[in-house]
């Protein structure tokens, strides 16, 4: 509990941070609540981590993979920046840009779509991730599959590689 305390989170969020994160196996600090409650509780207690980490500092705060939020997690990001305290924090939401059902997952702010490589960037970053390893039509090749996603470019040119083409 002094650990909390020293981090400036109430004594009364430890239980229910042991529980999501896996720390606790049993639902028991929640159980008393109904399901509003429990909601409640859990978003208080997440707001008390960001809340501590950003008085601290600068925070920036990083959700991958959006697209897959259940809902309940959605309206909480949607929602995240009329609850918190005035403080430096950059929230940071990646998603699919062909993904609209999201849509709601967004806190107040700027959006940036990212466009896919070019094939000349995606060229570029595999052969600076193959070097000299890799020959034109297999550089070709993953450049052609990776589909100017950087991501799968690596992966591609990583399978690649591992396989000794």
């Amino acid at each position: 509990m002094a650990a909390y305390s020293r981090v400036g989170l109430p004594a009364e969020v430890a239980p229910i941070l042991r529980y999501v994160l896996g720390l606790q196996s049993s639902d028991a600090p929640l159980y008393p609540f109904s399901g509003v409650e429990r909601r409640a509780a859990l978003t208080r207690a997440l707001d008390a981590v960001i809340e501590a980490l950003a008085a601290a500092g600068p925070l920036v705060l990083v959700w991958e993979d959006c697209q897959w939020l259940d809902p309940v997690s959605a309206e909480y990001l949607a929602l995240i920046s009329q609850r918190l305290t005035p403080r430096p924090i950059l929230f940071i939401l990646t998603y699919r840009p062909d993904d609209r059902s999201r849509t709601t997952a967004r806190p107040g702010g700027e959006h940036i779509l990212l466009r896919p490589f070019t094939a000349s960037e995606a060229r570029t970053l595999v052969i600076q991730l193959a070097g000299d390893q890799l020959v034109p039509e297999l550089v070709t090749l993953a450049v052609d599959r990776g589909g100017g996603n950087p991501l799968f470019l690596e992966e591609v040119t990583r399978t690649l590689l591992e396989s000794g083409s």
